[in-house]
């Protein structure tokens, strides 16, 4: 399996969540790109911002619609709140691009396998932050305690047919890529930006891969794949 390479918001320079992100991500042979999303608490509007938003944040619709136009493109949707799943799904739907869609972030894993439509099109991608709170902090502690809770996050995968698991790099060791492999766990890192440390994940052709260099990340993953 070939691993996907994932644009992350701010790519080689362009500012985070901007439109010129977008669009040097879809100028780039990239599998997807990384969008983080808010929603405008008094219009509704969904839009780009990790923190927030401002006046200045581009929409939801903006890159969607600039996303229509390069088919082979998915878009992986950080929620950076609760409850943005079907809105998200609803405005993909206008544009055509829904079996595009990957969920990562504040996910409620439950409502999109409950959902027929959301099911069918949407990958999610688990953060282990959303089962084991402070996952990462545990892991700053303790990197040993941290693995101990892969069974656990593999647990939650296989009840909910959740093909991705998405982790910080530094805590998918190589225990843990044998554990997911096992298990039939997809595995996704983030945010990966030395070719050095691309290497071994590109070797073991994990399911992705999260960088703000993705034109290096693709050039590796042609030399290795």
């Amino acid at each position: 399996m070939r691993t996907k390479i994932t644009a992350h918001s701010g790519s080689e320079g362009t500012p985070d969540n901007s439109l010129e992100f977008v669009r040097y991500a879809l100028s780039l042979p990239c599998d997807a790109l990384e969008a983080d999303i808010h929603m405008d608490p008094g219009s509704g509007v969904l839009a780009l911002g990790h923190d927030g938003l401002d006046e200045d944040s581009p929409r939801l619709s903006e890159v969607f619609s600039l996303l229509a136009e390069h088919p082979v493109m998915q878009i992986n949707c950080d929620l950076k709140e609760r409850g943005l799943e079907e809105p998200v799904y609803q405005l993909a739907e206008k544009y055509a691009v829904t079996d595009r869609l990957q969920y990562s972030g504040s996910v409620d894993w439950k409502l999109v396998a409950g959902s027929r439509l959301m099911a069918h099109d949407v990958t999610v991608l688990l953060n282990a932050e959303e089962v084991i709170p402070g996952f990462y902090e545990m892991a700053k502690r303790d990197l040993r305690e941290a693995e101990a809770c892969f069974p656990e996050l593999i647990a939650v995968c296989t009840e909910w047919k959740i093909p991705v698991l998405n982790i910080h790099y530094r805590t998918a060791g190589k225990k843990t890529r044998e554990l997911l492999r096992e298990a039939g766990v997809g595995l996704s890192v983030w945010t990966v930006n030395r070719e050095e440390d691309m290497e071994p994940f590109l070797r073991e052709e994990i399911w992705s891969l999260t960088t703000r260099r993705p034109a290096a990340a693709l050039r590796l993953r042609g030399s290795i794949q």
